[in-house]
């Protein structure tokens, strides 16, 4: 059964691969509320990816999984994915509706090392441990779709962490 679940992910990796380069972009989060109302509305977490320009990691992880993940629609009914630039002074609205920037926002939640990626619900709320750094890409995707999962079993039990 694990290893049928496991050659299924393999597959979906293999197709999402396959996608276009050029529509591998995971939203910039401009207003997460929003994000939120969307994402309560499909019922599945938020994906909130950390970045920064400096950050070469960062831009591999956005081209090699995230952003075809974000886009595709496997995708679309198990996670809303965001991307935040830790170094950026973009506004952004937060999930409390009040205008912040980018920057701020992440050392709010203190964020000190990009890649990260946290698993939230509509409010902002941790539903899964996040992801930090991409020490391994060959188990990056993995990591991912693991994240997914806890989170969306979070929300079906009705409780964030």
């Amino acid at each position: 059964m694990r290893s049928a679940f496991f050659f299924r992910r393999i597959m979906l990796l293999a197709l999402l691969s396959a996608a276009s380069a050029e529509s591998a972009e995971v939203p910039p989060a401009t207003d997460l509320a929003a994000a939120g109302n969307i994402a309560a509305g499909r019922q599945v977490p938020i994906v909130l990816f950390y970045s920064a320009d400096y950050c070469l990691r960062c831009e591999a992880v956005k081209a090699e999984f995230l952003g075809f993940m974000a886009v595709g629609d496997a995708y679309r009914e198990r996670a809303l994915f965001r991307e935040i630039r830790t170094d950026s002074g973009a506004t952004l609205v937060g999930f409390d509706n009040r205008p912040t920037t980018h920057d701020h926002f992440a050392r709010q939640r203190n964020i000190r090392l990009v890649p990260t990626l946290e698993f939230v619900d509509d409010h902002g709320r941790a539903l899964a441990e996040p992801l930090v750094g991409a020490t391994i890409p060959d188990y990056y995707a993995a990591y991912v779709n693991r994240g997914i999962d806890r989170a969306l079993l979070q929300l079906r039990q009705g409780s964030a962490r």
